[in-house]
């Protein structure tokens, strides 16, 4: 991670400052978020999530959605045990990862409504925690069925329902996880397009081959 690379992702300025001094150029993006949260920044997981969703590719996105969903999910049920709406409308969501149809997406939709209109009832009995889960719920299923960057309110709405920092950590923690299943292993050389191992390129930083510098093409990059 480094300077370009937040400003390319327009990153407020406020972060690329606080980037700058208190992080290495070129540091892994684990260790510049790892930095922030032990910082105790007022906006270390606000921050940590809005990178998280920028860098997650669309079915990443949606299971950061649901995990995050699912942590806050009992907090509705416990009290309001017979209301299903929010645990459907996370699998839904969970149904749309594995099998991204339109049949599913639809069912994504509706059961996002529901999980919507279960916030109504938390929100009448004054039950905020339980409001803010069942929103939870509804966010991860919208990202599904309308667009996967609606995942970032899925964080956003869990932190609210649950105030104990070790949930939004674990949360942040999955979204590391799936970062790294996500990225290539991997890089082709734009020089002489030979193939380099992302480890080496990590301790060269350089083609290994002709010794051209970053920035390298990664190979078999997804979507």
């Amino acid at each position: 991670m480094n300077v370009k690379m937040l400003t390319d992702l327009s990153a407020c300025e406020e972060a690329i400052d606080w980037f700058v001094e208190n992080c290495k150029d070129n540091c892994s993006t684990e260790e510049a978020v790892d930095t922030l949260i032990k910082s105790k920044h007022r906006q270390a997981f606000e921050w940590s999530n809005w990178l998280m969703v920028r860098l997650l590719n669309d079915a990443n996105k949606i299971k950061y959605a649901v995990f995050a969903a699912r942590e806050v999910l009992p907090i509705f049920e416990k009290r309001y045990p017979k209301d299903l709406r929010p645990r459907l409308a996370l699998e839904a969501a969970e149904k749309f990862i594995s099998d991204g149809s339109e049949v599913n997406k639809d069912t994504a939709r509706v059961a996002a409504d529901a999980a919507y209109d279960a916030t109504r009832v938390a929100a009448y009995d004054a039950a905020e925690a339980a409001r803010a889960a069942a929103y939870a719920a509804d966010d991860a299923a919208r990202a599904a069925a309308y667009a996967a960057d609606a995942a970032a309110y899925a964080f956003y709405d869990a932190a609210r329902a649950y105030a104990d920092v070790n949930i939004t950590k674990k949360i942040i923690q999955y979204g590391f996880k799936l970062l790294k299943e996500q990225q290539p292993h991997t890089a082709i050389c734009p020089e002489c397009n030979n193939t380099v191992s992302i480890k080496e390129l990590k301790l060269l930083c350089q083609c290994p081959h002709c010794k051209i510098d970053f920035p390298f093409i990664i190979h078999d990059k997804q979507q």
